[in-house]
C-alpha cells in the first residue's frame, strides 16, 4: 500500500511537469510509462477543475476510465494535490468511490493515507464502503492508524469501521497505531471497543515492547492486556524489551510479569546486555537459515527466515535483495518491488541511481549475482532462474 502511494504521487507530478494543455495530456494517453492515464488523469492530478469540466462535458472522458494500473482520475484527485473541488465534480458526474486499482486500493484508502479528511468525509457521504480492503487485507483504517492520523482515526470510527480486523500481517489496526508511535491512536482505538490482546501471534503489547513505548505500555496494562502472552517467536513482551535495550519499558514490563528462569539472580542491566547478544544470535542464525533455504530453493521458508531477521533487529540492507529475490521466484511482484525500492533507498541514499522500477530490480538482480559469485560450486543459474520468473510475471 505504501509503495502504490508513492508511486500514484510520483506519477502525478510526472504528468503536470508535461503541461496542462489539451494536446500534452491527450498524448499522455499513449506513453507506456504513464500507464495509460488519460488527460482527465492529468487534469485531476493538477487542480485543473475547468480543464476537469471541459473535459467531461464536452469531449465526453469517462469519470472512471482506469490506466492499465486500474487508477481513475479520483486517485489523481487525491494524490496529486488533494482537491476537494475535483473530487465532488468527479463524483458528481459519476466517478465510482468505490472503484478500486489492481491492488484492491480505494479512493478512501488513498485519503486515509493522506490525512485528507474533508475529502474522506465526502466520500463516506457518497457511499464509500468504510471498510474496503486491498490486496495487502488493510483497510483505510490501518493506514491512518500505522501513520498516526488521529483525527482521521475518529472520523473512520464514527462511522463505524472494523477496530479489530486483522490484515494480511495479522495486525489489527490498534497494532498499527503502535508501529505509528501513537499513543493518542491507541487510545481512541481502546475507547472504541478494540482488543487489547488481538488473538493473533502479534500482540499489541509485544510491538510496543519492541519499539520501546513505555507510555503505550503502560496504558495497555491499564487496560488488562496480558504481559505473558508471546510473540509469533514466541518471545514474551519483557524479553523482547530487553533485547533492544528498552530499560524504561523492562520496569514496568518485570512486576507484571510470570517469573523467568534465566533471569533469576540478575540486575536488569544484565538482562539487557544478556538479551542483546541472544537477539543478534538468533537474527544471524535466521539469515544463514534464510540463505541455505533460498540456495535450495525453499523460497517460502528463506522468506520466512529472512523476515524474522528483519523482526529481530537485523539491519543488513542486502536483507530486502535477498527477499526480494525470493518474491521474485515465487511470482509475487508487488512484493518484490517492496523491497527493491527499499534496497535502492538503502544503498542509494543521495539519490545517484534514478528511481524507477527497472532500475531498483536491476540493483537487486545485481545483488543476486554477485552473491551466487561468491558461492563456488553452485550449479544453479541466478540469471536464468529470475529472468524467468521475472518474464513468467509479465508475459
Amino acid at each position: 500500500m505504501e509503495l502504490d502511494i508513492v508511486n500514484a504521487r510520483k506519477s502525478a507530478e510526472k504528468l503536470k511537469a508535461m503541461g496542462t494543455g489539451l494536446d500534452a495530456a491527450v498524448s499522455a494517453v499513449a506513453e507506456p510509462k504513464n500507464k495509460r492515464h488519460g488527460p482527465l488523469h492529468v487534469a485531476a492530478g493538477t487542480r485543473y477543475l475547468e480543464m476537469c469540466k471541459m473535459l467531461v462535458r464536452k469531449y465526453k472522458c469517462n469519470t472512471n476510465a482506469a490506466g492499465a494500473d486500474g487508477e481513475t482520475p479520483l486517485f489523481f484527485a487525491i494524490l496529486g494535490q488533494g482537491s476537494r473541488a475535483i473530487v465532488q465534480y468527479l463524483i458528481n458526474s459519476g466517478a465510482d468511490p468505490n472503484k478500486a486499482n489492481n491492488r484492491g486500493i480505494t479512493p478512501l484508502h488513498l485519503a486515509a493515507g493522506q490525512g485528507h479528511c474533508e475529502i474522506a468525509e465526502y466520500l463516506l457521504s457518497k457511499g464509500a464502503n468504510v471498510d474496503p480492503i486491498c490486496q495487502d487485507g488493510e483497510a483505510p483504517l490501518h493506514i491512518a492508524a500505522r501513520r498516526g492520523m488521529l483525527r482521521m482515526v475518529k472520523l473512520l470510527l464514527s462511522h463505524r469501521a472494523d477496530c479489530n480486523r486483522l490484515s494480511d500481517k495479522l495486525h489489527t489496526p490498534l497494532v498499527a497505531s503502535l508501529f505509528g508511535s501513537s499513543l493518542e491512536c491507541l487510545e481512541a482505538f481502546i475507547k472504541a471497543g478494540a482488543n487489547i490482546n488481538t488473538g493473533s501471534r502479534v500482540t499489541p503489547l509485544s510491538v510496543a515492547a519492541r519499539k520501546g513505548l513505555a507510555d503505550c505500555i503502560n496504558c495497555l496494562l491499564s487496560k488488562g492486556a496480558n504481559p505473558n502472552e508471546p510473540d509469533e517467536d514466541g518471545k514474551l513482551p519483557i524479553e523482547i524489551a530487553a533485547s533492544r535495550g528498552w530499560r524504561e519499558c523492562v520496569d514496568i514490563l518485570l512486576p507484571v510479569t510470570n517469573p523467568l528462569e534465566k533471569y533469576a539472580n540478575l540486575s536488569i542491566a544484565q538482562m539487557l546486555q544478556q538479551e542483546a547478544a541472544a537477539r543478534q544470535h538468533e537474527a544471524l542464525t535466521a539469515v544463514v537459515d534464510g540463505d541455505v533455504a533460498y540456495w535450495e530453493k525453499k523460497y517460502a521458508h528463506a522468506l520466512g527466515c529472512y523476515t524474522k531477521a528483519f523482526r529481530l533487529g537485523h539491519g543488513d540492507p542486502a536483507l530486502y535483495a535477498k527477499r526480494g529475490l525470493c518474491h521474485l521466484m515465487i511470482h509475487d511482484h508487488h512484493r518484490f518491488l517492496d523491497d527493491a525500492y527499499s534496497y535502492m533507498d538503502a544503498m542509494t541514499p543521495d539519490l545517484s541511481v534514478p528511481c524507477s522500477e527497472e532500475a531498483a530490480k536491476k540493483l537487486v538482480l545485481e545483488y543476486g549475482m554477485n552473491w551466487k559469485e561468491l558461492r563456488p560450486g553452485s550449479g544453479s543459474n541466478l540469471t536464468d532462474e529470475t529472468d524467468q520468473a521475472s518474464r513468467e510475471e509479465h508475459p
